[in-house]
């Protein structure tokens, strides 16, 4: 934890509420760091996905509907 010219000093054993105090000033300071990296990394992300272009659609599709295995049979068959 760096040290601040002027800042009042942290409490010591003397004083356990004030530990209390300056531990959870503490916690909520490096939370509000990792929001912060979280927030920039998924912007990040959602940059990095619309640089890359439009998705695939063959990973969330099936197969083309005119592809040999979804033409559909003929119930009779051909007659030579």
């Amino acid at each position: 934890m760096p040290a601040h010219i002027g800042a009042k000093l942290y409490s010591g054993f003397d004083d356990p509420c004030g530990m209390l105090h300056d531990c959870h000033r503490r916690i909520e300071r490096f939370l509000a760091v990792l929001c912060e990296v979280l927030a920039n990394e998924r912007a990040k992300t959602k940059t990095r996905a619309f640089l890359s272009g439009p998705p695939d659609p063959s990973t969330y599709m099936g197969p083309p509907q005119n592809s040999p295995e979804t033409q559909p049979r003929e119930l009779t068959p051909k007659k030579p």
